[in-house]
């Protein structure tokens, strides 16, 4: 026999539409949600790739709003402190790796300072770029728009990575009570073979 044919007659006989007398009703109720769970979990792909695109879009809006409040502007510094990092400390590397600046910067004629790090080396008088908010106050920088996109496909692979573990868990979980049921039922035709084995061998 084609050894290809012989390994679809064998996948057939595990499916739960079979004939096949050797196979208990255990088995074909857990080859069944073997199925279910296949087709469920191919379907969820799509369902999670839409959450991904809704959480992009969400996400956009949101970075664009908060970019819209926020303005970038040059900063004067009027004061500097080294940092060493640790790796400069182990290696006695000398300079540092960042350096703690104080920067002002005057808006309507009121000034303002704030402390800011800034990597490598500046000195006083030097211009380093600050972002403001409406009122003139220091503010975090805006994140990059290529944070949507990473949040989007994080946001899909989580659901995608919780429909498989909940379907495998499910899985596993019936597996286990369906190898119990077995146990029992094989303890049981085992204690009817030993009163009557010549009933089997009819």
């Amino acid at each position: 026999m084609n050894p290809l044919w012989s390994s679809v007659a064998a996948l057939y006989r595990m499916l739960p539409c079979s004939r096949n007398p050797l196979m208990r009703a255990t088995d074909r109720l857990y080859f069944s949600a073997v199925i279910v769970a296949v087709v469920v979990f191919a379907a969820s792909v799509p369902i999670c790739a839409a959450v991904g695109t809704a959480a992009y879009s969400s996400r956009s809006a949101e970075l664009a709003a908060d970019r819209a409040t926020k303005h970038e502007v040059e900063a004067t510094v009027v004061g500097v402190a080294s940092i060493s990092s640790p790796e400069d400390v182990r290696t006695g590397a000398a300079g540092a790796a960042s350096t703690n600046a104080e920067v002002s910067w005057t808006v309507d004629g009121q000034t303002f300072r704030s402390t800011k790090r800034v990597t490598g080396r500046v000195a006083e008088g030097d211009h380093v770029s600050i972002w403001l908010d409406s009122a003139g106050e220091r503010v975090d920088a805006p994140l990059p728009t290529s944070d949507a996109a990473a949040f989007a496909i994080s946001y899909a692979m989580l659901g995608i990575a919780l429909s498989a573990i909940t379907l495998l868990a499910g899985l596993q979980l019936l597996h286990a009570y369906l190898a119990v049921r077995n146990r029992r039922a094989w303890s049981q035709e085992w204690e009817l073979f030993d009163r009557n084995p010549r009933k089997f061998q009819e």
